[in-house]
């Protein structure tokens, strides 16, 4: 609410007063007014607003300025810029600005086509911009809402593009600076929407984007081939897919970058370089990563990951840092997203069963698939991605890889960062007994525009026991003599614990028991 109050102060009011056809004027440098020559501006009764047409340089081989003055609620239909000249060297600088009382209301749309160098210094209304296209674009200031799309057509240049496009509600349409760089986008009550969301690129980089509320949108830094980053990025709730070189430094105060996302995050963050600024961090919700991160998104070898990826916010006795780039926090207490680091290793803890682990079932519930979770996306665009071995469960006996037609490799229908591994046939579970292994081959790759292989940090093995079966005590996998001495040697009243020996639960070990032993007497089935 304060930010709100701050810019109303700044950009005055977002109000509507009634027309004031004396008070739109369109002055020169000298503070004159342009010649119908120069200059010329319609008023569109069946609109309720202006048509204004820039036409020419006053000042060639100097500054040609135009400054568009209202102050009584005008509207202004279409702004056009139709002043031709060199391209270089004797530029036309334009401003749009909102006089007191009442100001300019509207833009509804301001479109360069003359040839001159054309730098449109700033658009101030009280309420709300349209469309934008011009060379050079500097400060878009919106009471209420920047429509769009705001588009600088400059030509490659990494210090042109757009300044500043800002709403104190809201940013709804797109922001391009294809050749350029962006300054600041603001959407005080949010950007975008999710019918619409909003596409913000920039070649060189995107110095900050803030969204104080949801932001739907897909963000590209280094569109066009370029190379940039972002410094600062904050929403408070992210859907949409988000590209970047790397998170920076301000390159004017040197403030270390930022990426926060308070609430929620469901989308995709992809920072091409590696992460390994100690100053710089990432900064989650507590409880609401469901989208995806990657780091080292270009694929490059000596790609990494250091730097702080924080859930909570600073000062939250209960934040947590993801220990890059291997953190052992299950995806299932992160609202199943992931942050991972090209090429993707396996998240051991959120595979299922997990790696490492020792399970038992018995035949109503038998295990029927592997399901092997990565850090990040992968594909495999032939079969098989993996091997899968096994052998004897507790006999140290070298591993017998089994025939890849045994099993099927599937996508997971809900996770991209996931391969499902089942048997298939006469293997239609994976069997007890048996400790089994499995371990990438080539075609397992990161899904990413460089496809590098995977790797994993160890092999992935799980032991699956032999369900234990009435009678047999000492779970050897039958009931035999050893099972009749277990009884004998807890022969009497069970404690407050229990006995294994106590089959029929009576609370005393007794010749019921060991009658019952004899009656099962053989191997377990």
């Amino acid at each position: 609410m304060r930010k709100a109050f701050l810019l109303a102060g700044l950009f005055g009011a977002a109000v509507c007063g009634d027309i004031a056809f004396g008070g739109l004027t369109i002055l020169k440098d000298d503070g004159t007014e342009a010649t119908t020559a120069e200059a010329t501006k319609t008023y569109n009764p069946d609109t309720g607003g202006w048509d204004i047409h820039l036409l020419q340089l006053y000042a060639p081989w100097g500054e040609t300025i135009y400054d568009i003055h209202g102050d009584g609620g005008e509207t202004i239909d279409t702004l056009f810029i139709e002043v031709d000249g060199p391209p270089a060297g004797s530029p036309l600088m334009v401003k749009v600005l909102s006089d007191d009382p009442s100001g300019i209301k509207t833009v509804h749309n301001i479109l360069q086509t003359g040839s001159a160098e054309t730098l449109l210094l700033t658009v101030d209304v009280r309420e709300d911009i349209g469309s934008v296209e011009a060379e050079v674009i500097g400060s878009m200031l919106a009471g209420r809402d920047i429509v769009g799309p705001i588009i600088a057509t400059t030509g490659d240049n990494p210090s042109r593009g757009v300044t500043w496009a800002i709403a104190q509600r809201y940013l709804l349409g797109d922001v391009i600076a294809a050749n350029g760089r962006i300054g600041g986008i603001r959407g005080f009550c949010g950007i975008g929407s999710a019918a619409k969301p909003v596409t913000i690129a920039a070649k060189y980089k995107i110095n900050g984007i803030g969204g104080w509320g949801n932001v739907y949108a897909n963000i590209n830094t280094r569109a066009n081939g370029g190379e940039g980053g972002i410094f600062s990025f904050y929403a408070e709730r992210f859907f949409g897919a988000f590209e970047t070189e790397a998170v920076i430094h301000d390159g004017y105060t040197g403030t270390p970058g930022r990426m926060v996302i308070k609430y929620e995050f469901d989308g995709l963050i992809n920072i091409g370089k590696s992460h390994i600024d100690p100053e710089q961090w990432l900064e989650l919700p507590p409880d609401g990563l469901a989208g995806q991160i990657i780091i080292n998104g270009d694929g490059d070898s000596s790609g990494a990951w250091t730097a702080p990826v924080y859930l909570g916010p600073d000062g939250d006795p209960n934040r947590i840092l993801l220990d890059a780039p291997h953190y052992t926090r299950p995806a299932e207490m992160m609202n199943r997203g992931s942050v991972g680091l090209v090429p993707f290793a396996l998240h051991d803890e959120s595979c299922l069963p997990a790696n490492g682990e020792a399970v038992t079932f018995d035949e109503s519930e038998p295990l029927t698939e592997l399901r092997l979770r990565h850090y990040g996306p992968v594909r495999w665009d032939a079969s098989p991605p993996v091997a899968v071995a096994r052998r004897l469960a507790g006999s140290g006996g070298s591993f017998i890889v089994m025939p890849s037609h045994l099993f099927e490799y599937l996508p997971a229908d809900d996770d991209p960062n996931t391969i499902v591994v089942r048997p298939v046939g006469r293997a239609a579970c994976i069997e007890p007994g048996y400790e089994y292994r499995v371990q990438p081959n080539a075609l397992l790759l990161s899904d990413v525009p460089a496809q590098p292989p995977v790797q994993w940090d160890q092999d992935y093995q799980i032991v699956v026991e032999i369900p234990p079966c009435e009678g047999d005590l000492t779970a050897d996998g039958q009931v035999n003599i050893d099972d009749l001495f277990m009884v004998l040697a807890h022969w009497g009243p069970v404690g407050g614990g229990g006995s294994a020996a106590d089959l029929d639960g009576n609370g005393v070990v007794n010749i019921d028991d060991l009658f019952a032993v004899l009656a099962l007497w053989g191997p377990c089935s």
